[in-house]
C-alpha cells in the first residue's frame, strides 16, 4: 500500500475516534455554537425544518417490531404520530385510542350513488366531541360529520375512509368506509308516449324569463339568458342534472347575451352568440363555453350584430340561420368552422326574411321555418329543409300555423316544434306539432298542460324532451320545469 494513503487513513481512523469521544462527552449544535445542555442533538434553521419518515396508514401498520417513540408523519391523516408501545398516537389529538364513528347517514352497507356534475356528501352520525376526518381517491381530504366532493367526475369515485377522534384521541386508525358509486338511473324515466310530466319547480333564484337559451349537451341540459318583456336582460347561467333534477349556477360570460342570442354545441363545448334584446342588442359577440373548467373564451365574432337568430349543429360545423340586424330581418345561413374559427356564408333560406324562426338539424339536412318578416309581424308558416352536403334547399310541407318563436329540437326522425307565437298580435297556443320527415306531414302531440305558452323550449336527453320558463304572452312568466315523452 501507499505510504503516504496508510498515513492519511490512519489520521482519518484517529479523527473519528477522537469525534466519537467528544460526541459521547457532550451535546451536538447543529445550526448553532451553544446547543442547549439538555438536548442531545440541537437544530437551529429558520429557513429549513426536520424531516420526519412519512407514509400512509396503511404502510405504518406493516411496521413490525417499533420501538417505543418510534416517529412518524401519516400522509393519510396529515398528522405526525409516535408509538407509545400499544398505539399509534398522534399530535393532532392528545394520547388515548380511538372511539369509532357512527355508521354513515347514506345506506346500504355504507355505499353512496352520486350524479356525475353533482357536488357529493358524505355524512356520518355527528356526535358531540367527536372530530372527523375524510379521505379518499385523489388525495381528497376534508374534516367535519358532513363533508361535500365537489363538482363529482369519475376519477371522484371509489372509496372514502373517514376516521375519529374525541377529545382525547391520539390514533388515526381508520374505521368506516364509503364507497362512492355512480347513479346511473335518471331522476324521471318515461312510462308512457305522448306524454307531458311536470317535474319540480326550479329554484327561485333561477329567474323568470323568455327568448332564452335552453340546450341539451353531454348529457345535461344548460338554461341561460334572455329578457323580461324586452326590457331589461337576465344575466345567469345555469345546469340542470337530469340524473338527480339538481340546479347549479355557473360562471357568466364577459357579455349578457340577454334575449333572443343563438347557441349550439359542437363536442366538448357549448357555442352562444349574437342577443341582447332588452339591453342594447343586437350584438355580434360570439363565446365558447367550457363545461369542464366552468369557463368561457371568447370566439371569431359573428358576422353581423344580430338577435332573433336560430343556431344548430351537425357536430362538426355550426348553423345560424336569419335573424335581425338591428334595421331589417335576414334569410342569411352562416356557418362556423370550430377548427379555422371562421364564418362561411351559405346559400340564403328560401321565402321572406324572418325573425326568430326555429332551426333544427337531423341526418345530414337542416330544417328552418317560421319566424316573422318584420319584427313581431308577418308571421310565417312555410318550411324547408337544406341538405348540407349539396348545398341545396327543398320546400317542405307548411307547418299547421303561422308562427315565431317557435323552437325545434329533432328527434328519432321527427321535428318537435314548440312555444311559438301564432298570430301577428302575440298570441301563444298550447297545442303544440312534430313534422314527420318520412311522411312530409305535421302531427299534433298531447296538449300542453301548463296552459299556452310562448318561448317552450325543448331539448332532449337520452330519449325525454326537457323544457320550461317562457311566459303566457299575456304578460304571465313561469319558473317550471316539464318532461315530455315522445
Amino acid at each position: 500500500m501507499n505510504k503516504s494513503l496508510l498515513i492519511s487513513l490512519s489520521s482519518l481512523g484517529m479523527m473519528l475516534l477522537l469525534t466519537s469521544s467528544v460526541l459521547q462527552a457532550q451535546n451536538v449544535g447543529i445550526g448553532t455554537n451553544n446547543p442547549d445542555p439538555k438536548a442531545l442533538v440541537h437544530l437551529e434553521d429558520s429557513t429549513r425544518g426536520l424531516l420526519p419518515t412519512r407514509m400512509t396508514t396503511a404502510q405504518r401498520d406493516t411496521l413490525t417490531n417499533k420501538p417505543e417513540g418510534l416517529v412518524i408523519y401519516n400522509v393519510t391523516t396529515h398528522c405526525l404520530e409516535f408509538w407509545n408501545g400499544s398505539n399509534w398516537i398522534s399530535t393532532c389529538a392528545s394520547t388515548v385510542p380511538c372511539t369509532k364513528p357512527p355508521k354513515p347517514v347514506p345506506t346500504p352497507k355504507d355505499t353512496v350513488y352520486w350524479c356525475l356534475g353533482d357536488d357529493g356528501q358524505l355524512c356520518v352520525n355527528n356526535i358531540s366531541g367527536l372530530t372527523y376526518i375524510w379521505t379518499g381517491p385523489n388525495g381528497f381530504y376534508a374534516t367535519g360529520a358532513c363533508v361535500t366532493v365537489p363538482n363529482v367526475n369519475s376519477s371522484s369515485l371509489g372509496t372514502y375512509t373517514v376516521y375519529a377522534y374525541n377529545g382525547t384521541t391520539n390514533c388515526s386508525s381508520e374505521d368506516t368506509v364509503v364507497v362512492a358509486l355512480q347513479k346511473t338511473t335518471p331522476y324521471f324515466s318515461c312510462t308512457s308516449s305522448n306524454t307531458w310530466n311536470a317535474l319540480p319547480t326550479p329554484p327561485a333564484t333561477v329567474s323568470l324569463r323568455e327568448n332564452h337559451i335552453t340546450v341539451s349537451h353531454l348529457g345535461y341540459v344548460y338554461l341561460g339568458f334572455g329578457d323580461i318583456s324586452g326590457t331589461s336582460c337576465v344575466y345567469e347561467w345555469w345546469r340542470w342534472n337530469p340524473c338527480s333534477n339538481t340546479w347549479k349556477q355557473l360562471a357568466n360570460p364577459p357579455v349578457n347575451f340577454g334575449g333572443y342570442s343563438f347557441t349550439f354545441t359542437i363536442g366538448n363545448y357549448i357555442y352562444v352568440g349574437g342577443g341582447k334584446w332588452g339591453c342594447g342588442g343586437p350584438i355580434n359577440s360570439f363565446y365558447r363555453y367550457d363545461p369542464a373548467n366552468n369557463s368561457w373564451s371568447p370566439m371569431a365574432s359573428f358576422p353581423i350584430s344580430v338577435n332573433g337568430a336560430a343556431g344548430t349543429s351537425d357536430g362538426t360545423y355550426g348553423y345560424v340561420a336569419c335573424g335581425y340586424n338591428g334595421t331589417s330581418t335576414l334569410n342569411t345561413l352562416y356557418r362556423y368552422d370550430p377548427s379555422a374559427n371562421s364564418w362561411t356564408l351559405l346559400t340564403s333560406v328560401p321565402g321572406p326574411t324572418r325573425f326568430s324562426p326555429f332551426l333544427a338539424y337531423y341526418q345530414g339536412k337542416l330544417y328552418v321555418g317560421g319566424g316573422s318578416t318584420n319584427i313581431g309581424t308577418g308571421l310565417n308558416q312555410d318550411f324547408y329543409s337544406y341538405h348540407i352536403a349539396s348545398n341545396t334547399w327543398t320546400t317542405l310541407a307548411n307547418h299547421p300555423n303561422l308562427n315565431r318563436d317557435g323552437y325545434a329540437v329533432a328527434y328519432n326522425g321527427r321535428i318537435y316544434v314548440t312555444g311559438e307565437h301564432i298570430t301577428p298580435t302575440s298570441a301563444c297556443t298550447n297545442q303544440f306539432y312534430y313534422y314527420d320527415i318520412a311522411t312530409d306531414t305535421w302531427q299534433p302531440i298531447a296538449i300542453f298542460p301548463g296552459g299556452v305558452r310562448n318561448n317552450l323550449e325543448l331539448v332532449e336527453v337520452n330519449g325525454v324532451l326537457y323544457g320550461g320558463f317562457g311566459k303566457n304572452c299575456s304578460g304571465g312568466y313561469f319558473r317550471d320545469w316539464w318532461a315530455y315523452c315522445p
